[in-house]
């Protein structure tokens, strides 16, 4: 294993700065954007429309594409708690920029959310607003198009902040473990509720515009999306046991959201005399997510948490990201506790006698 020292000449000008700057301005473009959007959804669901914006209420638009998947009038209220939920790991980001590591400005040394995050995420809530207007114009096409891109968007931006996470988990574990903390329970499980709700709202868009553009019946569109769902949750059960299980393990969010989801179609198709196929496909499908949702989280108590050896490849970092140049300093007082460090050593003097020579 090949390692690098690098050190900074103390006359360097910092390049922090510019960076810091572009962080601040994309963290305050996808808050504003964030807030905007509710904005509109909130206009989008007043039922006392007409009003400034909308000449009719999202909730008459959804009565108009009635099926058996559809979710229940109540549903709606629960982009309340995900829309302050994001709020507040943006806040949290956006206090990151007056908090230091031990390099450097916290939101850039290590940066595990890029202003490219902030950026995507600028581009979903647009994303949102688009399909609020579709679907206020009773476009179902335009709407499926700006859910799913929606639903792309806030994966991608999961992927990244699991995949950065991993990256510099073992360098924060050392120098800021407070903020390995913040990221995996605010930022990834807000993330994953997010997610996991987009996708659901635009499953449900799909079967619309499969059952009243394409034709097809509703009994049948709604148990594909009922299967599909099923296939998502064998996909996540994958993913967290199998090829991610140090990325997932901690989050517990996506579960309970899509639980909540079901529930909603439940109570919405729900019968008790005359009690539709689908509706029972769907309270089956709830019991089984709960059941993953119990044995995940069993499952994360009991996992080793222990940090990476010294040959992980997640210690072999260099924390440099495009106008924002950081060293990786360990405290003095805490390098008794990293393994690694005579094995640094030892490289470095077997250069130094080599040079030497």
């Amino acid at each position: 294993m090949a390692f690098s020292l690098r050190t900074r000449n103390p006359t360097d000008t910092p390049r922090t700065s510019g960076h810091m700057i572009m962080h601040a301005v994309t963290i305050a473009l996808a808050t504003l954007t964030h807030i905007l959007c509710e904005v509109v959804r909130c206009l989008a669901t007043d039922p006392s429309t007409p009003n400034a914006l909308f000449q009719v209420s999202a909730r008459n638009v959804s009565a108009t594409f009635p099926m058996e998947v559809s979710m229940d009038t109540w549903a709606e209220n629960c982009w309340i708690m995900i829309n302050i939920w994001t709020l507040a790991w943006m806040l949290h980001a956006m206090a990151t920029l007056f908090q230091r590591s031990v390099v450097g400005p916290l939101s850039c040394n290590p940066e595990i959310h890029s202003p490219l995050f902030f950026l995507v995420w600028t581009t979903i809530n647009m994303f949102r607003m688009a399909a609020i207007l579709h679907w206020s114009r009773y476009d179902l096409v335009g709407t499926l198009l700006s859910r799913w891109l929606v639903v792309g968007c806030s994966f991608f931006t999961l992927g990244m902040s699991y995949r950065n996470l991993a990256h510099h988990s073992a360098w924060l574990q050392i120098n800021h473990p407070a903020q390995i903390c913040w990221i995996r329970y605010l930022a990834q499980n807000g993330l994953a509720v997010f997610c996991s709700w987009s996708l659901l709202e635009a499953l449900v868009v799909l079967g619309q515009v499969l059952c009243y553009v394409g034709g097809f019946p509703d009994p049948m569109i709604s148990s594909i999306i009922f299967l599909l769902i099923l296939l998502f949750i064998k996909v996540w059960i994958a993913l967290e046991r199998l090829v991610f299980p140090r990325h997932l393990c901690y989050t517990f969010t996506t579960y309970p959201t899509l639980i909540l989801g079901l529930g909603a179609m439940f109570t919405a198709s729900y019968k008790f005399q005359a009690m539709a196929a689908n509706t029972i496909l769907c309270g089956i499908i709830m019991v089984l997510a709960t059941c993953f949702s119990i044995a995940s989280t069993v499952y994360s108590c009991f996992l080793d948490d222990e940090p990476p050896p010294a040959h992980s490849p997640a210690l072999e970092f260099d924390l440099t990201s495009e106008g924002c140049e950081t060293v990786c300093k360990v405290e003095s007082d805490k390098t008794k506790h990293i393994k690694s460090v005579p094995h640094i050593l030892k490289k470095i003097l077997s250069d130094v006698r080599v040079g030497s020579h």
